[in-house]
């Protein structure tokens, strides 16, 4: 009997060891998305004062309120119109911030600004 208890115990334990971390890191993730406008976009201006016309895309600024979205910036604020890589242009990269959504709602808002169409890719 002191040995199946023994044995049941360390499975616990083990159990924990190996279920822990697993389930810890399925329920932390990033709370930003980033997104690149196509390369032939002008800059976007962000706007703080008004919160239904974030900026200056009138498409974005849909998007930004059916998601309840206030929270968006630059990425890089160092970079200008020179720092181009390919069709991605580094001065026109943004990230927007999102309050306490789980993995599946975040999923359907980046395949959602994915189809806008002034975006060229969007990335956790």
């Amino acid at each position: 009997m002191h040995k199946r208890t023994s044995w049941i115990l360390t499975l616990k334990i083990w159990g924990i060891i190996v279920f822990t971390p697993t389930l810890i890191t399925g329920m932390v993730h990033s709370n930003s998305i980033l997104f690149c406008l196509k390369k032939n976009q002008p800059k976007l201006e962000l706007l703080k004062t008004d919160k239904i016309n974030l900026t200056n895309d009138n498409n974005l600024n849909q998007f930004l309120t059916k998601y309840n979205i206030s929270d968006i910036g630059k990425w890089l604020n160092s970079s200008n119109e020179n720092d181009i890589d390919g069709e991605i242009n580094l001065n026109n990269i943004y990230r927007i911030t999102l309050n306490g959504l789980n993995r599946t709602s975040k999923s359907n808002i980046m395949n959602h600004l994915r189809e806008l169409p002034n975006i060229y890719l969007v990335e956790e």
